[in-house]
């Protein structure tokens, strides 16, 4: 080697003496007999000399074998000290060859400064070994992973390898000289690294943390969404790290303890993101825009987990945890900050999501019985909504919070829905509540009256229900008139308050009319019905509610612009007074009341007849019909002498006045 090399050397030279040399040199190491020997100094010869062949044959080739003659070299050495002390040879092997990357780019940043052209060389040869030896190095770090039999049994060597060769790949792609691609290389090879660790959540937590710093720093040289996007993920992934090893060393309850993290996590984020947010650099608003998306797929994820655990605890295979309710408690402090930041539909749609399963959480504390958690549902409807009119009278916005009128009927539906199987003296208000949150919503939307009307019903019906719990013990004749007198009320109630209910209800007289006019036909026949049954406890509430009723139907039919339509009110009422003097006469009866009945209905036939109904605003038709049947009912309810005289003379009067 050195008689070739020296020749090569002389003048003339010519480049074909040179390679000669070189060719020479790298045969002659492969004849070496053992090259294991300590004495052996053939390796390092011949990278004197080809160094020296380099030198004054600049070319990149010359330059490249060179570099390449000394990784082999070390190569060798590490064979030899590993057999002398019996060491595991390739672990050693692939940790001095991981350690040779980060010298050779060390080695690259000091030829990088220098002007010479066989430095220029130099450096980029260096540059195109690295970038070799870090490819080839994931190769058996890929194969220890993936075998049965790791032959790297060593954790602290791997540990050692896979952090050099991050740092190494890392701190080549920040030089001035990089490129994107080498940028993209380093972040992907960090990020495969991180899977090839061979026990994550010992000491070797390490190794992601590693790579999110590095991770951060590229993101730095390379800002784009990817890449920040990796970063966060890193950290996210470091944490969880963390936190599955204090659960197995503190021997924490593992579900609960993870969500709570999250929890916090993502208040940290949207607290970054908010102060990120006021930044005007590029890379600032790129991260401010991935730690909200973070946030909110990190909300979504702990939102689903907490489903999952309340249908748990709705089925009955786990019981509420307070840790959890915590966890809930500290989403929703998260949510609020986010939606005061930033307020949209998808926020508060996520905020009632976690506020429905704090709701069940609690209850679950308290008890088991879904009717509390409905109570509750409605209670929070009716609060949502408040705050949705609040918020909308605020900023004169609609439609960008139309989920703060939406959310309250969510609410009231589960609520509704949640009592299916429940009566008792609280479930009417379930509908109440319902019906008010359905009005709340639909009122101003006159195309979907409707639903306005829905609403109203619901009102009336939960009134029906409370009152029917009230009175379950009650015989059937008592509920009925009860049920009545309960109609009859909130059939005065839409005909005195129309002018508020009108305005409130976007409703016109007329529908309002209609409403009450539904609740005098309920009332009459609840009135109806009761008179089936004997009457035990309100026989003079029955006499009242037919009275008002009455009064109801007779008074409608006054100033009619319909003259039929207020002629039949008129004969409605007529009906209704009949039934309910029969009713008063039945409840109430009396010997001389029963001899003079007869002629006392004659004699009322003519003092109805001269009445002015007309000025009073009535049509005179129906009043001059009852006049003429007063008198044959008078003979109907008491045929006798007395009254066949009285109801003879009443008539004979009716017919000269009707003339």
């Amino acid at each position: 080697m050195l008689g070739i090399a020296y020749r090569s050397w002389q003048k003339p030279r010519p480049n074909s003496l040179l390679w000669f040399s070189i060719s020479t040199i790298l045969i002659l190491q492969l004849s070496n007999p053992n090259l294991l020997i300590p004495r052996n100094i053939t390796p390092v010869i011949g990278i004197i000399l080809l160094l020296i062949n380099s030198y004054l044959l600049p070319h990149f080739s010359t330059a490249f074998i060179t570099i390449g003659m000394a990784i082999f070299s070390n190569s060798l050495i590490v064979l030899m000290v590993t057999e002398f002390f019996e060491l595991p040879t390739i672990t050693i092997l692939i940790l001095t060859e991981s350690l040779s990357l980060i010298l050779l780019w060390l080695i690259w940043t000091y030829l990088k400064q220098k002007t010479q052209a066989l430095a220029i060389i130099y450096t980029k040869v260096v540059d195109t070994w690295g970038l070799i030896l870090s490819g080839v190095l994931l190769v058996p770090i890929f194969i220890n992973r993936l075998t049965a039999n790791s032959f790297i049994n060593n954790d602290l060597f791997l540990f050692i390898t896979i952090n050099s060769l991050m740092i190494a790949t890392a701190y080549r792609s920040w030089q001035k000289s990089k490129q994107e691609k080498i940028l993209w290389s380093s972040s992907i090879v960090i990020l495969v690294l991180q899977f090839l660790d061979p026990n994550l959540l010992n000491i070797k937590i390490i190794t992601p943390i590693t790579g999110t710093v590095l991770l951060f720093i590229n993101s730095y040289f390379l800002p784009n969404y990817i890449t920040v996007f990796m970063t966060i993920g890193m950290a996210i992934f470091c944490r969880s790290l963390i936190v599955l090893k204090a659960i197995e060393i503190l021997n924490l309850p593992t579900i609960p303890v993870w969500i709570l993290t999250e929890s916090l996590t993502l208040i940290l984020f949207w607290l970054i993101w908010s102060y990120l947010k006021q930044k005007t650099q590029v890379l600032a608003t790129i991260y401010a825009k991935v730690f909200d998306i973070y946030g909110i797929i990190l909300s979504g994820f702990i939102l689903a987990s907490l489903t999952l655990y309340s249908i748990a605890i709705f089925w009955g295979y786990t019981s509420s945890s307070f840790l959890v309710i915590i966890t809930i408690i500290i989403l929703l402090l998260g949510l609020l900050y986010r939606t005061i930041k930033q307020p949209n539909n998808l926020i508060f749609y996520t905020f009632g999501w976690s506020l429905e399963l704090l709701t069940i959480n609690i209850t679950n504390q308290f008890s088991e019985s879904l009717l509390l958690l409905a109570i509750v549902n409605i209670i929070l409807g009716l609060l949502l909504q408040l705050i949705g009119r609040w918020w909308q009278r605020r900023t004169g916005e609609r439609q960008f919070l139309s989920s703060l009128h939406i959310l309250p009927l969510l609410y009231g539906g589960l609520g509704t829905a949640l009592r299916y199987d429940s009566f008792n003296s609280f479930t009417g208000f379930t509908f109440l509540g319902f019906g008010l949150i359905i009005i709340g919503f639909f009122r101003q939307q006159r195309s979907l009256k409707l639903f306005v009307y829905i609403g109203i019903s619901l009102l009336s019906f939960s009134a029906y229900e409370l009152l029917f719990y009230q009175i379950t013990n009650f015989s059937w004749g008592d509920k009925y008139l009860s049920m009545a007198a309960l109609a009859t009320t909130i059939m005065y109630l839409y005909r005195l308050a129309s002018p508020w209910l009108s305005s409130y209800l976007y409703l016109t007289s007329r529908e309002l009319k209609i409403i009450a006019h539904l609740h005098w036909i309920l009332g009459s026949i609840f009135l109806g019905l009761s008179l089936l049954y004997p009457l035990a406890l309100q026989q003079l509430i029955g006499l009242s509610v037919g009275l008002f009723l009455t009064q109801y139907a007779i008074l409608e039919g006054r100033n009619s612009l319909d003259k039929i339509k207020g002629e039949v009110w008129v004969y409605a009422g007529f009906i209704e007074a009949g039934v309910t003097s029969i009713y008063g006469f039945f409840i109430f009866p009396s010997t001389f009341l029963s001899n003079v009945i007869g002629s006392i209905l004659s004699l009322l036939g003519i003092v109805v007849y001269t009445l002015p109904w007309r000025q009073w605003g009535w049509s005179k038709r129906p009043w001059n019909l009852l006049a003429f049947t007063l008198p044959f009912m008078g003979v109907f309810s008491d045929f006798s002498s007395l009254t066949l005289v009285v109801s003879s003379i009443s008539y004979t009067i009716l017919a000269k006045l009707s003339n």
